[in-house]
């Protein structure tokens, strides 16, 4: 695996970087709201001449009416509801639960699989667990992280 971390303009994408898309999986952390993830699809797919397939089914997991709500008041309504809390079943209110994100992402790594290419995949640090759980074959939970990486991150993960 090898990593190139955000620079001081939080950006960890570079020409250099995007001269290595012909390898393996990539993945760019993208903490920020899906709009910006299409944005920086585009500026990588836009550098490295490649084609961008948006997929919904990337998105991190639906927290449900936490998603639109203030987190004072989130912490009101829903004390301590958090992914790292959920049970593996529990839903988030009218969300979905870490077991339904993981089937989620586990259909898209599935579909993923058979393109039998090299992919770039900009997405969310949730997503990026999941994939790394299904890729080397250990058991998924929302209670820890099994690859950190942090915002605006560029890896690339050979398999």
């Amino acid at each position: 695996m090898e990593r190139f971390p955000a620079d001081s303009n939080g950006c960890g994408w570079s020409k250099t970087s995007g001269s290595q898309i012909e390898r393996t999986w990539f993945w760019f952390n993208n903490f920020k709201w899906p709009e910006s993830g299409k944005n920086d699809a585009q500026i990588i797919g836009k550098e490295c001449g490649k084609r961008i397939i948006y997929d919904p089914d990337l998105r991190e997991i639906n927290n449900g009416l936490l998603a639109v709500m203030d987190n004072s008041l989130a912490e009101i309504l829903f004390p301590g509801t958090y992914y790292n809390t959920l049970d593996l079943n529990e839903k988030y209110p009218n969300g979905e639960s870490p077991i339904d994100f993981f089937n989620r992402i586990r259909k898209v790594y599935q579909k993923l699989l058979t393109l039998q290419k090299d992919i770039l995949v900009v997405t969310h640090s949730g997503v990026i667990n999941a994939m790394f759980c299904l890729i080397n074959n250990l058991e998924f939970t929302n209670k820890k992280q099994e690859i950190i990486i942090d915002h605006a991150e560029f890896v690339i993960y050979y398999f």
